[in-house]
């Protein structure tokens, strides 16, 4: 089975939100906060960001394709 990648995500006909995945979100939670403390000059630091913007701003609705795809929400949940 395929791992989900870091990126809009859509429950059956929700709108979309931001699916991040772990390894993504500590190279998101360094980045951030290398650019908070100051540290804006960096490729390592500001390309990231931007990848992560561009992610944000593909959750508006209408989802943008592509876009990844599941059951609705209630029908993810264990039973």
């Amino acid at each position: 089975m395929p791992r989900p990648r870091t990126g809009p995500m859509v429950f059956g006909d929700d709108w979309p939100g931001l699916f991040l995945r772990g390894d993504n979100a500590v190279a998101f939670a360094m980045a951030l906060s290398c650019y908070m403390d100051g540290d804006r000059n960096f490729l390592s630091v500001v390309r990231p960001l931007e990848e992560y913007l561009e992610d944000l701003r593909s959750c508006n609705e209408p989802a943008q394709e592509p876009v990844q795809r599941l059951k609705p929400f209630e029908e993810c949940l264990p039973k």
